[in-house]
């Protein structure tokens, strides 16, 4: 058996991960001085709470502690795995790829680490379809291909509702957040091949949602 692993930031239901036999390793989110293990002691509908309840504190991220790693894989090796394939949020975004590269280096198991290129759902389809893979049978050689046609064709779209978070993390300016929102223009993002791009800027949510759909 070989064992497909991935990260919180693939934003896989629990009780999907559980039903496709997938772990998640945890990211860090910080509201302060205060760390929380992204789906353990945090939740996301938490984490929106405490977003809108503490406006004026913008949370940061980082990404999966050692230990983390480490648990996972150890867990991968207790299930009975053969081998992991140990599946992540781009490389271009965050450490967590490296992070677990080198982790990796000294896991009970062989693990192949792979670069998901992309974000949330995008990465949790590869996951999921990896997994179903390996309960299928599928190889390590196998699987790793079939990794790499899905991180090639993986692309996720975004509406943001607000350039509020932007502006604040210093990616737009205030002006410019301003106007997006007297004009009510709502921002569509394409995240992929380890990119983000502004495809598209659209008038109100309602034709936002109609073009991502």
């Amino acid at each position: 058996m070989i064992q497909i692993i991935t990260d919180s930031t693939s934003d896989l239901p629990p009780a999907v991960a559980e039903r496709e036999g997938i772990l998640v390793v945890p990211a860090q989110v910080q509201f302060g001085t205060e760390s929380f293990r992204e789906g353990v002691e945090l939740t996301g509908i938490a984490f929106f709470e405490r977003l809108a309840r503490e406006a004026g504190a913008l949370p940061t991220t980082s990404q999966p502690l050692p230990g983390d790693f480490i648990a996972a894989f150890e867990a991968a090796r207790t299930r009975g795995a053969e081998a992991a394939i140990s599946i992540h949020l781009g490389s271009a975004f965050s450490g967590t790829f490296n992070g677990a590269r080198l982790v990796a280096a000294d896991a009970p198991l062989p693990v192949s680490v792979l670069d998901s290129g992309t974000a949330s759902m995008a990465l949790g389809w590869i996951a999921i379809l990896a997994a179903r893979a390996a309960r299928a049978g599928a190889s390590l050689d196998e699987l790793t291909a079939l990794v790499a046609r899905l991180t090639e064709c993986a692309a996720l779209y975004a509406m943001l509702d607000s350039l509020e978070y932007l502006r604040r993390g210093g990616r737009v300016n205030r002006a410019v957040e301003m106007m997006a929102g007297l004009l009510d223009i709502k921002a569509i993002l394409l995240v992929a091949n380890n990119r983000i791009e502004a495809v598209a800027r659209v008038r109100t949510r309602t034709r936002a949602l109609a073009w991502l759909r």
